[in-house]
């Protein structure tokens, strides 16, 4: 099944097994064989692992090196580092307030 990629796009499909990879290095290394006898083996035997990408699309890359999970795994998740703390002064004064309600209507 052929897909329309963006035009610039690194991404490659293979014709064959129409698998997409995220670098024409990855393609390369599904593909095995002399000229005139290819054939396509598993991505994942040999490495890869899929991911979603924008638009829905699912392709074959190379895992991160260790040294790089281990940074992404000690950094704050991105949900974490943007959400407000919860003891910043105008969380406060709305929980304030609100116990304020709750005690003038008990």
């Amino acid at each position: 099944m052929s897909r329309r990629l963006p035009f610039g796009s690194r991404r490659c499909e293979c014709p064959a097994c129409g698998e997409l990879f995220t670098t024409p290095a990855n393609f390369d290394r599904h593909r095995k064989g002399e000229p005139g006898a290819r054939y396509c083996v598993p991505p994942a035997a040999v490495g890869l692992f899929a991911k979603t990408v924008p638009g829905g699309w699912t392709v074959w890359a190379e895992p991160l090196p260790k040294d790089a999970r281990e940074r992404l795994r000690r950094s704050p998740r991105r949900d974490e580092r943007d959400r407000p703390s919860t003891t910043l002064p105008a969380n406060k004064i709305a929980a304030e307030k609100r116990d304020a309600i709750q005690e003038a209507t008990a």
